[in-house]
């Protein structure tokens, strides 16, 4: 009864390689799928979360357009992996900051996503606004400021929207 022997079929393929079952994950499965996974293995419940209801909502909102819609031109983030690594930081560095009770440096975080975004406005405009949006929310929260976060999460909204032709 050799070592290779008492191992389970499941597992006997990757110890007699020398490869523990999560590396083959790493392999067999999307970026999108490994990423989400250090982001719950590194205990950021809350931007898991969150990216998975913006994964969710870019689905729904290109079901509801129609297939005549050019929301079908425009790629999934899901696979795009430069776009999944910037959200991946920037979503664990503001929920940190929440944490530690620093919401103008969540703000920041947020505000570097929409800043960011806004290199793809095509593609994007949807996540330029909830980054904006995140940043309303986190302004609310800084109290030494006198609302000037605030202000400039409205300004930033109205530049936004401008940009655009929505105002």
């Amino acid at each position: 009864s050799s070592k290779a022997s008492r191992l389970t079929p499941r597992h006997s393929i990757g110890k007699l390689a020398g490869i523990e079952r999560a590396d083959v994950g790493a392999f067999r499965n999307t970026y999108q799928h490994n990423l989400s996974l250090e982001i719950l293995q590194e205990g950021y419940v809350s931007s898991f979360i969150e990216l998975f209801e913006l994964f969710d909502k870019q689905t729904k909102d290109r079901e509801s357009a129609g297939s005549d819609s050019g929301i079908h031109e425009v790629p999934l983030i899901i696979g795009q992996p430069e776009k999944l690594d910037i959200l991946k930081s920037k979503l664990t560095e503001a929920e940190d900051a929440r944490r530690k009770g620093a919401p103008e440096k969540a703000y920041q975080s947020y505000l570097d996503l929409a800043q960011h975004f806004e290199q793809f406005p095509s593609e994007d405009e949807w996540l330029i606004d909830h980054f904006h949006s995140k940043c309303m929310e986190e302004s609310l929260i800084v109290k030494e400021d006198d609302g000037r976060k605030q202000a400039e999460a409205n300004f930033n909204i109205g530049i936004a929207l401008e940009k655009r032709g929505d105002l």
